[in-house]
């Protein structure tokens, strides 16, 4: 199994330096320990974390070494295809090949009218900046005609480092998007923190039953949980309290897609408790935290995605990535396969 950390405040920090320097401070700590990845999330006009998603990974380019990582998620429907391509592509090459594509279409209504993108039209202004970017990056001129993206033979430099294009990566947050990402060879990020066990299997089932209707895509099966290890039970349910209030209130700015895994989110945290929200992310001492992950495990989980900084102190944090490093990861063999676009 692999693992990642990713950084994604803001709401309760008004001091905003340091919090782009905790984050890059997170991105070395993860290389140093041995981390798979590290995610820096995109967000515009909200509490929840910050923009320049372009130039913190170019500063995280430089100040690691081995890590790989990327956006989660570079936001389609504000983000030009073209200049979006090139600016990435840039970053795989400074980073020596070490960068992982996350791509979504976002979610806050009330952000993307102030971009002037309708609700109805962001399904498809994603999928269409996707068609340019990976055309951009594997043709030396590259014509576009659709809805919103309409082009003849341009061309953009650089061409990724990595051939064809760095790994690519979506949420899948609703069933319409198992489809589109079992086509589109897309490394899926299945459910997430909060979500109950059995829905947890439910959104698994889902992506079962899509890739044995479509075929194998070849991605990597990925999950996202809410963690806090330290050296008591006790001790990490006292740590992940902040995490929770940050999602209670994460959880009113979502919008309402009927049958999507914001639904189930928010529904989920207007009655949870601190001991079903330990319950139902991986929180506890290195033994329990271990016991948690083989259930995901044997679900079939090859990656999983761990927040720990939401809400919660620097030095919780680090002390949560540092146990875990040493602790809990020497326990989990690396997946043999490589994923698709790799």
């Amino acid at each position: 199994m692999l693992f990642s950390t990713i950084s994604h405040s803001f709401l309760v920090v008004d001091d905003h330096h340091r919090e782009y320097e905790d984050g890059l401070r997170q991105a070395v700590l993860a290389d140093e320990l041995g981390y798979d990845f590290h995610f820096q999330t995109e967000h515009h006009l909200s509490p929840f974390g910050g923009g320049g998603i372009f130039a913190m990974l170019g500063a995280i380019a430089r100040i690691t070494n081995r890590i790989r990582f990327g956006p989660m998620v570079v936001q389609t429907p504000v983000q030009h295809p073209l200049l979006a391509a090139e600016e990435l592509a840039v970053i795989d090459h400074i980073s020596g090949g070490r960068l992982e594509v996350g791509v979504g279409r976002g979610y806050r209504v009330q952000m993307m009218d102030q971009f002037g993108r309708a609700p109805e039209d962001l399904n498809d202004i994603h999928h269409e900046a996707l068609d340019v970017i990976r055309g951009v990056w594997t043709h030396d001129t590259f014509s576009y005609s659709g809805r919103f993206f309409q082009f003849n033979d341009v061309t953009v430099l650089p061409k990724p480092l990595q051939k064809p294009f760095p790994r690519l990566w979506q949420p899948v947050l609703s069933p319409p998007s198992v489809d589109y990402c079992i086509e589109n060879k897309l490394n899926p990020f299945i459910g997430g923190q909060f979500l109950t066990d059995e829905e947890t299997k439910q959104s698994v089932a889902l992506w079962r039953d899509g890739v044995d209707r479509l075929g194998d895509p070849g991605v990597l099966l990925s999950g996202q949980q809410g963690c806090m290890v330290a050296e008591t039970n006790d001790e990490a349910r006292r740590k992940f309290e902040p995490i929770l209030r940050w999602a209670r209130e994460f959880a009113k700015d979502l919008p309402v897609f009927p049958g999507s895994y914001f639904e189930v989110f928010r529904q989920g945290l207007e009655n949870m408790d601190l001991d079903k929200a330990v319950a139902t992310n991986v929180v506890g001492d290195p033994a329990t935290v271990i016991e948690r992950l083989r259930f995901f495990e044997d679900l079939g989980f090859e990656h999983i995605n761990l927040y720990m900084d939401v809400g919660a102190p620097l030095a919780d944090v680090e002390g949560s990535m540092r146990l875990f490093a040493e602790e809990v990861m020497p326990h989990f063999k690396k997946p043999a396969r490589a994923s698709a676009n790799r």
